[in-house]
């Protein structure tokens, strides 16, 4: 094992697969236990079923009413679902597979339709405490939806080292089939059991009557404990609080992507925290970065740093479209025209079934090729370690707590990470959709400052952004500790939004199965009718059952599944055009019935730009004060009006290009000042004793040094920002001008936010009239104030804003103009001509 007292470079694989096995002995117990479960998020697409299904009780969010006796994860969250522990019953299992055999397999296709009958079909409700699976019921409004799910215990005596490679491949595809036609809950998905990175990964569906016999122990090619690693045999198992314990085994299950964490005490599944929980910023400053054990302990728990989508081989997706209820009926029907002779015809559309399942098939797995490339990602990353060394890893090894260092010239970020030393400047249009760039400050060391992912997010730095350049003190690093990693990050809950998205009600799917279901009810009819009619003109039983089973084929054209493949197929190809990418193509029939499409306005019905309309600045009207008529920014005066444009934004330099919201980018350049950076270098602009400075672009002439001081240019540094907050909306600077004996504060923000932290006596009587004159026409409004501010520089640095943020001076408004793109008119009228409803989502004002 490499040192780590100095930097250097650990191999990728050198950690490529960790896994713990083993299974806790069962007790027979009663039922569950009957207290609220908090935790988690189902799902896999393997298992997913979902049947209409009235829910009485649901509250304003959807959410079904919480009932008592009844095990929950997620209570009252988006995610919240009910869990049901189940053990094997060895009675129930013979039962079963004897009506199998029986049947010739027909029921064992039932269940692999729905793998919660099995489940309910060979296993015994039990608790929690003792369960060998876990039953997820997730309700969506009318839809309802089950997952069945193992429950696996790591031991760390068990926990083996793999050097990723094996010579038993075979024989674990052998295993993977096996299992897979025993039980219909096996689900070979991604886990952090096995990292997902190794060819030598065993596959995830333990199912207890079979893999017995090889879970005992690790008989695996380099194996090694975790003890000759030099790692305490210890797990580091993170509490719901974000608290890590060391503990010897913890049993687990985990679904939809998350691993869920069986907590001994509360008797619970909680789902696996991060360490942006429970944290303050004096205490995420305490972290200094951790040995290279107890990253590895830590990885055991949270596995790879990775959003691995996992891409199905083609034969595994072509034996599952095969079982689809739908070819089994095609099958079902070919053999009975085959038996009727019906040569050619069957023949036909054998031909052309296959045809277009092997089609359909392959461009599902193009798609899935082309969405994994897509979104998996990895670099090379510099992490620090105990006694204030650094040692670059790949990024697949970070784990929450890590302490990263942001390099200077930028990275994507691989992680979810707290920013603790320096300035960042960060493009988050991965996540947003916005490609403007935001300055990203590290997060205060006060203890009384709780750390919350959507209310400090200008201290975050998002796993799949990228990070453009730091700012720092000098030779001081810029370091940032991980919270998330994996699908724990905010990306990942994007990609897991993708691939297990919630069911839609769609009206036109529901009437496709009334349409159906009246088919087959018709078809009932005529079956019964010839069965009784054939049966009393004693025709052969052979010859009945030929006839009236071909009537039942007729309620599903066989034409129908080539037909409706083209169609999709077709689709496919347009929506690949514009780099569309689909992984269900069946919800393109869906999408051709919408009657309404809601689009958001800024960069999508509009431009991506503004273009600044004009100012209104407050006049005297007797004694009054009132809102005058818009003019233009070059013609106002230096004033704090003036001044309040060209130094309230948050603009930067990045090569020697103004970069900004479009919004700051159009209010600077309308009063035609510069903006001036100190420092050659844009990492290196981090010094808060020589501040950004605005200035006229075309200064007034100094003839002499006593010129200067006497009247200094017209100059004003830019001190310190308060961010723009769209909780708080707005953002404000603490200014002073060259020669000037106190700062300033310039506030900018919604109308109705600045009026009300402003003097009343400041306020124009004509406020409302003209706010309301222009919104109604479709101009984006701001507001503009300002305040002297008598403080020290040391304490304009360290101020909180809302000390500061208060008993403004109103000072006018700016509007500007978002206009429409070319092609927006004419695509909502032919949507509105086609009876589609449109409606456009937007926060401003009055739309």
């Amino acid at each position: 094992m490499m040192g780590i007292g100095t930097p250097q470079r650990r191999r990728p694989d050198s950690l490529s697969f960790l896994r713990g096995l083993g299974r806790s002995p069962l007790r027979q117990q009663g039922c569950h236990t009957g207290v609220y479960r908090p935790t988690t998020t189902p799902n896999t697409e393997a298992e997913q079923r979902a049947e209409l299904l009235p829910t009485p009780g649901d509250d304003e969010t959807g959410l079904p009413a919480l009932k008592s006796g009844i095990d929950y994860i997620n209570p009252g969250q988006e995610e919240q679902a009910e869990l049901y522990g189940y053990s094997r019953s060895q009675l129930r299992t013979a039962i079963t597979w004897f009506f199998i055999i029986c049947t010739g397999g027909l029921l064992r296709l039932v269940f692999h339709w729905t793998p919660e009958w099995m489940l309910k079909c060979t296993h015994k409700q039990c608790s929690l405490s003792v369960a060998t699976k876990v039953l997820v019921v997730a309700h969506y409004k009318k839809y309802r939806r089950s997952y069945v799910k193992n429950i696996y215990t790591i031991n760390a005596d068990q926990v083996r080292w793999f050097d990723g490679t094996s010579g038993k491949a075979f024989w674990r595809r052998l295993r993977e089939i096996l299992y897979f036609f025993i039980d219909a809950s096996y689900d070979r998905e991604y886990s952090v059991l096995g990292n997902g990175t190794s060819s030598a990964c065993t596959a995830e569906g333990n199912v207890e009557s079979v893999e017995d016999s090889v879970a005992g122990s690790v008989e695996v090619e380099g194996g090694q404990p975790m003890a000759d690693l030099n790692t305490p045999t210890m797990l580091a198992v993170p509490k719901q609080s974000g608290i890590i314990v060391d503990v010897p085994g913890v049993r687990v299950f985990h679904c939809k992507k998350i691993l869920y964490i069986w907590d001994e005490d509360e008797e619970l599944f909680y789902r696996l925290p991060g360490q942006d929980t429970s944290h303050t910023g004096e205490s995420l400053h305490r972290f200094r970065g951790m040995s290279w054990s107890e990253q590895l302990r830590r990885r055991l728990i949270y596995g790879e740093n990775t959003i691995h989508v996992p891409i199905t081989p083609i034969y595994r997706l072509l034996f599952k479209e095969a079982l689809n209820p739908f070819y089994i009926f095609q099958v079902f029907s070919v053999i009975l025209w085959f038996s009727d002779d019906y040569i050619y015809y069957a023949s036909v559309i054998v031909i052309t079934s296959l045809v277009s399942l092997v089609t359909e098939v392959y461009q599902m797995h193009i798609n899935e090729v082309g969405l994994s490339s897509t979104i998996q990602s990895s670099d090379i990353v510099e992490v620090m370690r105990e006694g204030d060394v650094s040692e670059t890893i790949p990024s697949e090894h970070l784990v929450p707590g890590d302490v990263l260092v942001v390099p200077p010239q930028g990275c994507m970020m691989q992680c979810d990470a707290v920013l603790l030393h320096g300035n960042c400047i960060v493009n988050e249009s991965m996540l947003t959709g916005e490609s403007v760039p935001v300055t990203k400050t590290p997060i205060v060391n006060d203890i009384n400052v709780h750390y919350n992912v959507k209310e400090h997010g200008r201290h975050t730095l998002y796993c799949g952004t990228q990070v453009i350049q730091t700012r720092y003190y000098g030779g001081e690093r810029v370091l940032a500790v991980v919270v998330r990693t994996g699908f724990l990050t905010s990306k990942g809950s994007l990609v897991r939004s993708i691939m297990y998205p919630p069911p839609v009600d769609f009206k036109f799917q529901q009437d496709s199965y009334k349409f159906v279901g009246v088919l087959a009810g018709i078809a009932s009819i005529g079956f019964l009718y010839t069965v009784v009619s054939k049966y009393l003109r004693h025709v052969s039983a052979a010859d009945i059952a030929l006839d009236s089973f071909d009537l039942i084929t007729i309620v599903i054209p066989p034409a129908l599944p080539m037909a409706m493949t083209v169609g999709i197929l077709y689709a496919l190809q347009r929506l690949k055009h514009h780099k569309i990418f689909c992984i269900s193509p069946r919800s393109i029939n869906i999408s051709g019935v919408l009657n309404c499409i809601c689009f958001d306005k800024t960069g999508t019905l509009t431009e991506d730009g503004l273009d600044m309309r004009g100012v209104v600045p407050i006049g005297e009207a007797g004694d009054k004060r009132c809102l005058e008529e818009m003019v233009d920014a070059k013609t106002l005066p230096n004033g704090n009006f003036l001044y309040a444009m060209a130094s309230c934004h948050s603009i930067t330099i990045i090569n020697l290009q103004l970069v900004g919201d479009p919004l700051d980018l159009k209010m600077f350049e309308s009063t035609g000042w510069v903006l001036d950076e100190p420092g050659i270098d844009d990492t290196n602009k981090y010094d808060m004793m020589m501040p950004s400075v605005v200035r006229p672009s075309a200064p007034d002439v100094v003839t002499s040094n006593e010129n200067v001081e006497i009247e200094p240019p017209l100059e004003i540094g830019i001190l310190r920002q308060f961010p723009f907050s769209s909780s708080l909306q707005r953002m404000s600077v603490i200014t002073r001008r060259l020669g000037g004996a106190k700062f300033e504060l310039f506030c900018k923000g919604s109308p109705e936010m600045v009026a009300s932290l402003s003097k009343p006596e400041t306020l124009p009587s004509n406020f409302s009239e003209v706010l309301l004159q222009y919104t109604h026409q479709g101009y984006r409004v701001l507001a503009l104030a300002w305040r002297p501010l008598k403080l020290s520089y040391l304490k304009a640095q360290r101020i909180p804003r809302e000390e500061v943020e208060l008993d403004l001076e109103f000072l006018g408004l700016l509007v500007l103009e978002n206009r429409l793109k070319t092609e927006t008119t004419p695509i909502i009228r032919q949507l509105t001509q086609a009876q589609i409803r449109t409606i456009m989502v937007t926060g401003e004002n009055v739309l």
